[in-house]
């Protein structure tokens, strides 16, 4: 198990390709030096304790197929600059302190196929450019403060397995175009109801799970 801050000198490291760093105790910022390793293709820092913000210096990490800091104490914006990351295939955020709206570039990754940014106070809508996310198979996005409509743009991810929209403010209809997904068999909304007296906060024909924002549980739907 290491302990203390990432070195900065990993950064000049020739030809570094993976670095997985994740489960140790490691704590500080995410050294900007680390962002010099420009053969990157994997990156896990996930569940440590890694503080600080990320860095507008991550656009340097073209080559980067996975990036994985989950479950770690990160706070402040996810930057504009991930959208230079065209060929990032999995993006894990979750179980961070990151706030804000999800930044517009983030539309850009075409070859995204898992995005997690659960469990932290991100805001704001969920844009209708989601619906250019087409390799998508994974949408995590539950446990936030997401507010507005769902998006009727995410019925175009034909991909998509599973999606999980559960515990934000989501208002409305989940769009009938879900149900027509060939491949999604997990749909996770606040469909629930917490009394017999208010509608759920979102309608949905067929979501897998209804989940309760209140009271923070879901129920299976199957029979």
């Amino acid at each position: 198990v290491f302990h203390g801050a990432i070195p900065p000198e990993i950064g000049t490291i020739p030809s570094l390709e993976v670095l997985d760093l994740s489960g140790n105790g490691l704590e500080g910022h995410i050294p900007d030096d680390l962002y010099n390793a420009t053969e990157l293709r994997v990156l896990r820092l996930g569940y440590n304790g890694l503080t600080g913000k990320l860095s507008s210096k991550m656009r340097k990490l073209t080559k980067l197929v996975v990036f994985d800091v989950g479950g770690n104490r990160i706070s402040g914006e996810i930057p504009e600059q991930v959208g230079n990351l065209q060929n990032l295939e999995t993006l894990i955020l979750r179980d961070n302190e990151l706030s804000g709206p999800l930044p517009a570039k983030l539309y850009h990754l075409k070859n995204l196929v898992e995005f997690d940014c659960s469990d932290n106070v991100l805001s704001g809508d969920l844009s209708p450019d989601v619906g250019k996310l087409t390799s998508l198979e994974t949408l995590a996005i539950h446990q936030n403060e997401f507010e507005g409509a769902i998006p009727p743009e995410l019925s175009q991810l034909e991909n998509l397995s599973t999606l999980k929209l559960h515990w934000n403010d989501f208002r409305g209809t989940a769009p009938d175009g879900l149900c027509d997904l060939d491949h999604l068999t997990s749909l996770y909304a606040d469909c629930g109801m917490t009394n017999f007296v208010e509608a759920p906060a979102v309608v949905c024909g067929c979501c897998t799970d209804c989940c309760d924002t209140e009271q923070k549980f879901c129920m299976d739907t199957g029979p």
